[in-house]
């Protein structure tokens, strides 16, 4: 039996994209990781949205189904959250996330 392939592609949120890295260099905010890793994992983000338009499309590239994730979704670009699929190779993303600014929701499917 073939051993199935790690998953590397993830959905996090993320609360404050411009000001996220300013808070993190001053001091502001506190994370797991250092800043380096936070700029490797959000950098070249490989599907972006930060409205409800674009969440069935999000949630179709990301694998899932709208009844297992559509409302909290959309609860979380609703308070401001913006959606991503990143590519992060270095370990489990969930480690770096804080679940205030940045939050990990799933791996991909696809």
């Amino acid at each position: 039996m073939a051993k199935k392939e790690l998953q590397n592609n993830f959905v996090i949120a993320l609360k404050d994209v411009d000001g996220f890295f300013a808070d993190l260099e001053s001091g502001n905010i506190h994370m797991s990781g250092s800043i380096e890793e936070y700029k490797e994992l959000l950098s070249a983000p490989l599907l972006k949205i930060n409205s409800t338009k674009e969440l069935g499309k999000f949630i179709r590239k990301a694998g899932l189904k709208k009844s297992e994730c559509f409302l909290y979704w959309e609860g979380l670009l609703l308070d401001g959250y913006t959606l991503m699929i990143v590519e992060y190779n270095k370990g489990d993303a969930a480690l770096l996330c804080d679940n205030k600014n940045l939050r990990y929701l799933t791996t991909t499917r696809k």
